[in-house]
């Protein structure tokens, strides 16, 4: 998961790791509910947000689909967090070997 502001420079680059027992699309969630939240603090507007985990994506663009699990509830807690949906946005990006691609596409 990573984040650029407005003017295409990363502002945050995060990776959790976390108790065993967790899966991997929690994890991701989880990451972007962090990053939401550090970039409320620090304000700025016109953030990407970009995640590989193609779960993630469908489910943050499939408001409808609504799960009981924990993946389900923190992207519900990750849209009430979200300042300003017509600026901030969550893109998916193919991952290509282990590197962040280094400008927002």
């Amino acid at each position: 998961m990573i984040a650029w502001d407005s003017l295409g420079q990363a502002i945050r680059d995060a990776t959790f790791w976390l108790e065993a027992g967790i899966e991997i699309r929690e994890l991701e969630v989880a990451t972007f509910r962090w990053m939401i939240l550090k970039a409320n603090k620090l304000c700025p507007t016109g953030i990407q947000y970009k995640t590989y985990y193609l779960n993630l994506y469908h489910c943050w663009r499939n408001k409808e689909d609504r799960g009981r699990q924990l993946f389900h509830g923190l992207v519900d807690d990750c849209r009430r967090l979200f300042r300003d949906p017509f600026r901030d946005k969550l893109l998916f990006t193919k991952r290509s070997g282990k590197h962040c691609s280094p400008l927002p596409s």
